[in-house]
């Protein structure tokens, strides 16, 4: 609740919940995540009427991911095709190619999550575009646009999104006191950064079609 009051604050008004999914290391069934959800949005609903919550997973992808999905075990994007997908740091760049393929070919769509974390891809724009041609969206963390403009990984981030290489942004808050969901900060830069058109298919466009499960051009 307390998170909840903070992005509100911010002013963001439809939040993803995205709790960790990690095949064979849940601590919880769906079913009680579901009921955990449902619990949620009623004590929200009485408080802030405005305010939507919708709920998915963050996968940490292994070889089972796509056995699990088939099954059920994992949420996907509000109940869409999409599926949010992390890696390890340290992940083989084949690795997140061939992981793609396979969701592909089970009929889902991935979003690469915080991108910014995978050396494989921050050292050449290739491989970022590669992604993408091949059907990939990625996503990247609201906090990695506000460091110095002196550090090469928050500038690569900027140029990321000011070439429109970004499908979605998000907070990946984890608490109300570290990793928090205010970004006050980021808004401010990509309000000076984006156009009108880009900004809003960024922050508010792209993540309502994907809610929709309506493919993103």
């Amino acid at each position: 609740m307390e998170m909840i009051e903070l992005a509100y604050e911010t002013g963001i008004r439809r939040i993803v919940l995205t709790p960790h999914y990690i095949s064979g290391g849940n601590g919880y069934e769906p079913e009680k995540l579901d009921r955990l959800y449902d619990e949620l949005k009623k004590k929200i609903r009485s408080v802030h009427p405005d305010m939507e919550l919708f709920l998915g997973n963050e996968v940490m992808y292994s070889s089972e991911t796509a056995e699990d999905l088939r099954r059920g075990c994992i949420h996907t994007m509000n109940g869409t095709r999409y599926v949010l997908v992390e890696y390890l740091p340290e992940v083989p760049y084949r690795v997140l190619t061939q992981s793609m393929g396979e969701l592909q070919r089970g009929g889902w769509w991935p979003v690469i999550a915080h991108v910014e974390r995978y050396s494989c891809l921050m050292e050449t724009k290739e491989r970022i575009n590669e992604l993408i041609e091949m059907g990939g969206y990625l996503q990247m963390n609201t906090n990695s646009l506000t460091g110095s403009r002196f550090n090469w990984r928050t500038r690569k981030c900027r140029a990321l999104v000011r070439e429109n290489k970004i499908s979605f942004l998000g907070t990946d808050a984890h608490g109300s006191a570290h990793r928090t969901p205010e970004c006050k900060e980021t808004l401010k830069w990509l309000k000076h950064a984006l156009e009108k058109y880009d900004l809003e298919r960024l922050l508010w466009g792209n993540a309502d079609r994907m809610l929709h499960g309506e493919i993103i051009q």
